[in-house]
């Protein structure tokens, strides 16, 4: 396949990334809207569709970044073309001629990846952050830098001084001042003075560095190796194309776009999905998973297949209970549950024995009222955090927690405390406001490093003495 034929080949999967975002805009607005993040007291859905009416802006060419950003930017402004951003568009594309005069100009030649996206994609447009800059608005970055003193490199050499990074005494990354930086095209903004830029003299020739405002320094974008142009911007489109978008995992792995067993994390929030597709048995070596806002009520089988799946995110479903696979999860150490409306929590929690913080707060007022008594053998637990819901009681194992350092029980409907909880003996924060309690069993005394204890005002009394000084 020519050159031209793979890059229209990779303009079109932009185009499918832009078509998923038009998709999603509106559930996005609504959702935030549900939420109450964003929009000021008295606003409805309707009248934020109506304020786009009158704008003579269409809702559907308003990403969901956009949607998050407008409670930073004023609304008119941030849907104007430049300062959205690239809007999935693309410049119109160099020629040849133009190139070559770059060149020729700047004593450089462009690496190939690089000159053939100019050719055949656009002169700047679609990309990561803020989009791919053109040549004009890269040389209008690195004037902005350039140190004004007599003897340093100015504009027209700039580029053809080699990028040459210094030794250094250990292996922990590279790393460069970027006070008189030689050898660097600024190719993308992110923010805040910081960019990607792309070598393009020395021996890091075509590869895509980070450069950090902050520090004012360079950084490989990958710990283990240095990418290349194309390797940076395919890795932002089919990373976005599945990220919000389950949905693509099916078309991605078929077409070979991606490796699935270089994911380590990946994220399916807000995605609008009824279920989780099963393709998802192919990121063997998936380590996070945030499947937050969508409709899901079950997880498919090949969910227990993922053996390295540390890290779950389930909150804002459709769940009330825990589905059966999620007891098979045997290296789970974090699991987000919160609001779902739990009514119920299975005995077979305790298979779930690597867990280190189980969360399961509700925002809607949560049904849940017990505990088992299975919770108990969670040996390995540090964070419980069960509050905005029902719970009538604990079981007498929570006792059994002994690596327990966080409790979260606050807005619920605790009456007392069973003396057990007094074997906490790694107990840190313990928050137990809003709820009916009366008093404390003495045994609270014996949690000797507890630093917070929230409490409601009628209970301070019941506190021993030496511990009134942690009440919040």
């Amino acid at each position: 396949m020519i050159k031209k034929e793979k890059f229209a080949v990779l303009k079109s999967h932009v185009e499918m990334l832009k078509q998923r975002d038009k998709d999603m805009s509106l559930f996005c607005a609504s959702s935030l809207w549900r939420q109450k993040k964003i929009w000021p007291p008295g606003t409805t859905e309707e009248s934020i569709i109506e304020k786009l009416q009158k704008e003579n802006i269409s809702e559907e060419l308003l990403t969901r970044e956009q949607w998050i950003k407008i409670e930073l930017f004023d609304f008119k402004q941030y849907c104007k073309a430049e300062e959205a951003g690239h809007l999935y568009q693309f410049n119109p594309c160099s020629t040849e001629a133009e190139i070559i005069e770059f060149e020729q100009k700047f004593k450089i030649k462009l690496p190939e990846e690089y000159s053939d996206f100019l050719l055949y994609m656009g002169n700047g447009g679609a990309g990561p952050d803020y989009g791919i800059l053109s040549l004009e608005k890269s040389l209008e970055e690195i004037s902005d830098y350039l140190d004004p003193d007599e003897g340093a490199p100015q504009l027209e050499e700039c580029l053809s001084q080699p990028f040459i990074l210094p030794e250094y005494p250990d292996d922990e990354s590279k790393e460069y001042d970027g006070s008189s930086v030689t050898g660097m095209l600024p190719i993308c903004e992110v923010g805040c003075g910081h960019s990607y830029q792309l070598c393009v003299s020395g021996p890091e020739k075509g590869s895509i560095w980070f450069f950090n405002a902050n520090y004012n320094k360079f950084f490989p974008v990958n710990d283990d190796k240095c990418l290349t142009f194309l390797e940076w911007y395919k890795e932002w489109l089919y990373d976005n194309l599945i990220r919000y978008s389950g949905n693509c995992l099916a078309f991605l792995l078929q077409s070979n776009l991606i490796d699935p067993k270089q994911y380590q994390h990946l994220s399916f929030a807000t995605s609008q999905l009824i279920t989780l597709p099963p393709e998802i048995i192919a990121f063997s070596n998936l380590e996070s998973l945030d499947l937050s806002e969508n409709q899901l009520e079950t997880l498919p089988d090949e969910l227990a297949k993922l053996p390295r799946l540390r890290w779950l995110h389930l909150v804002d479903n459709k769940f009330f209970t825990l589905p059966d696979i999620i007891y098979q999860l045997n290296s789970l150490e974090y699991l987000n549950i919160s609001g779902n409306r739990l009514r119920e929590l299975d005995s077979s929690i305790e298979q779930l024995n690597n867990l280190r913080e189980l969360v399961i707060n509700d925002h809607h007022n949560g049904l849940l009222t017990t505990l088992p008594d299975e919770i108990g053998n969670l040996s390995k637990l540090k964070k419980l955090s069960i509050s905005k819901s029902k719970l009538e009681s604990l079981p007498k194992s929570i006792g059994k927690l002994t690596c327990l350092e966080e409790l979260f029980l606050y807005e619920n409907c605790l009456t007392s405390l069973p003396k057990e909880i007094g074997a906490l003996e790694n107990l840190v924060y313990l928050e137990l406001s809003d709820n009916k309690l009366k008093e404390l069993p003495p045994e609270i005394s014996q949690l000797k490093k507890l630093t917070r204890l929230g409490l409601d005002k009628e209970v301070t009394s019941s506190v021993p003495s030496e511990m009134k000084a942690i009440v919040t």
